[in-house]
């Protein structure tokens, strides 16, 4: 018996489903590269393809064969990019200073990359946050450094450790030294490198007048020394019971030394 003879055996055709359609050559060609060699399939991609994109048309982005800088403008701008580099928003807390020559090269360069505002705002957000992390660690450094030359010089100057800050102060603004540009020194020198400097010019200049006939001050102090360190005195006798009690007496080891820095005063003006 032939096989057609058997109306439950099917037959299969060699004629493609598309061969009763006028197709041009590029459909034909096409229908046969992709596999649509039954219509159901054709069915099954065009409804996969509408899972796919599951979006109107204009909310599709299609990129250019050759993604380069200036054929990705477009699709830049439509994720987020702003139209110019002075687009970008940044935010910093008002206590820090912004540097918008530096802002305005990042500024050009994350638009010329493509990123977009809020992804600027986050890094830039971050940028400030390293740098006042890194200023409050640098500061506090500095802080913890200076504390420690501070009790380096007052172990080595020990009692006359007043006495010689007042000189050092004094040989810097003999020189003429604003107090920027002391702070400079001492950020070069360090705090006891400077302050031993300046105590090193004051008492040379000290010599120098002593040599031209200025007459030295009794007690080994200048009328400028002796105001110092009475302030100091004064400024105890405020806070410390044990000096405002001898200067209640009027005896006492303070207020003995008080007495000899008011005549060292007294002699300055009297001369």
């Amino acid at each position: 018996m032939e096989p057609s003879d058997n109306p439950a055996t099917p037959v299969e055709s060699t004629t493609p489903w598309y061969s009763n359609y006028e197709l041009d050559e590029e459909t034909v060609g096409y229908i046969q590269t992709k596999g649509f060699d039954d219509p159901v399939k054709v069915l099954d991609s065009y409804r996969n393809l509408e899972k796919f994109k599951g979006v109107d048309e204009k909310h599709l982005i299609r990129l250019p064969e050759d993604e380069l800088p200036e054929n990705m403008g477009d699709i830049w701008n439509r994720l987020g990019r702003p139209e110019s580099p002075d687009g970008y928003e940044i935010e910093a807390p008002d206590n820090f200073q912004v540097d918008n020559e530096r802002v305005a090269k990042y500024q050009q360069i994350a638009h010329e990359a493509g990123i977009s505002n809020s992804a600027f705002k986050k890094l830039f957000g971050q940028f400030v946050q390293d740098e006042i992390d890194g200023g409050s660690m640098f500061e506090r450094t500095l802080a913890e450094q200076r504390a420690q030359q501070e009790n380096n010089l007052k172990h080595e100057w020990g009692p006359k450790y007043d006495e010689s800050l007042f000189l050092a102060e004094k040989g810097a603004r003999e020189i003429g030294l604003s107090e920027d540009a002391k702070e400079i020194i001492i950020a070069g020198m360090g705090y006891d490198g400077a302050m031993k400097t300046f105590r090193r010019i004051a008492e040379a200049l000290g010599e120098k007048a002593f040599v031209e006939g200025e007459r030295p001050s009794d007690f080994g102090r200048t009328p400028e020394m002796a105001r110092y360190e009475k302030e100091q005195i004064m400024q105890r006798a405020q806070t410390d019971d044990s000096v405002r009690k001898q200067f209640a007496a009027m005896a006492g080891p303070d207020y003995a030394r008080y007495k000899q820095l008011m005549e060292i005063i007294h002699s300055e003006k009297s001369a």
